[in-house]
């Protein structure tokens, strides 16, 4: 009776082997992994601009560099905490400290904004979105730049408050954002 038993389980075994062989190879490992949402899917215009309206009133070497710097949100993290950690480096011994990191150029640049690196951290998902909405759509990214500039010049400024629940609302973007922009604009083309 036990030899029955090891045979008709053995039997079962084998026959499930059988009918797993004969499915393509990748199936099971499909059937076990929950769909994803395509990271891919294009974004319409009015979502980029939404995506893009706390940063275009930013000079354009600045908004290069943020939507370069957007593309590696784990570099952005680590260069806010490191900026927490050496909050008394400024100047030229922030920018020279920040080119020792092991970051990407696009974020050693950006380590001399701060408030930008903390803004960029408040809401990762949003920088993660704004990275990857670059690098799928980086013409429309730049569109969507211009429009937010020309609705900004119509109607008054554009910027964003915080996200509500998923959605943003606009404001006037504060001056001192704009004049640290102008600055970084000039020092950007100046190679600091």
């Amino acid at each position: 009776m036990a030899a029955f038993r090891i045979h008709s389980a053995l039997t079962r075994t084998l026959a499930i082997l059988c009918a797993l062989s004969l499915l393509p190879g990748d199936a099971i490992l499909h059937a076990q992994q929950p769909e994803q949402p395509n990271p891919t899917a294009l974004l319409s215009p009015e979502q980029l601009d939404n995506l893009v309206a706390p940063i275009a009133l930013y000079p354009d070497p600045l908004i290069s560099q943020i939507l370069v710097a957007c593309t590696y949100p784990l570099e952005l993290v680590q260069a806010y905490q490191w900026l927490q950690q050496n909050p008394d480096l400024n100047g030229p011994a922030l920018t020279q400290a920040a080119q020792q990191q092991n970051w990407d150029p696009s974020v050693q640049a950006l380590a001399i904004f701060p408030d930008l690196i903390k803004r960029l951290n408040q809401d990762i998902t949003w920088t993660q979105n704004l990275g990857n909405a670059f690098l799928a759509q980086q013409g429309d990214v730049m569109d969507a730049v211009q429009r937010m500039r020309q609705q900004g010049a119509a109607g008054g400024e554009t910027g964003l408050d915080e996200p509500a629940a998923g959605h943003h609302h606009h404001r006037r973007w504060p001056a001192r954002h704009r004049d640290r922009a102008r600055q970084s604009a000039s020092h950007l083309r100046a190679g600091v």
